[in-house]
């Protein structure tokens, strides 16, 4: 696991930087995972913190142009008519 999945995700580790103040970084997972830093030595008592999953949100879209859209489709292998409407390229793309 590299520092920065390591910052995100391991609840001891945050809350040793939440002890001390200090914003849960590569650089301070580094250190922790080494045994020495501000976090290591003073937070790392500290009751861990639960992690938050991140919120996927649903991509608009109609809010990408045709050719966004058509370089998708390509990359799907989705076929489209060459003289599609942004509306047509978008119900291909939803229905898959």
């Amino acid at each position: 696991m590299f520092h920065a999945e390591f910052s995100k995700k391991d609840t001891h580790f945050r809350a040793a930087c939440a002890a001390v103040g200090l914003a849960p970084s590569s650089r301070q997972a580094s250190k922790f995972r080494r045994g020495f830093g501000l976090a290591y030595e003073q937070g790392r008592k500290a009751k861990p913190v639960p992690v938050e999953e991140p919120v996927i949100e649903i991509e608009d879209l109609s809010l990408l142009t045709c050719k966004v859209l058509r370089e998708r489709l390509d990359t799907a292998g989705i076929k489209v008519k060459s003289k599609a409407r942004k509306a047509e390229l978008i119900a291909a793309l939803q229905e898959g």
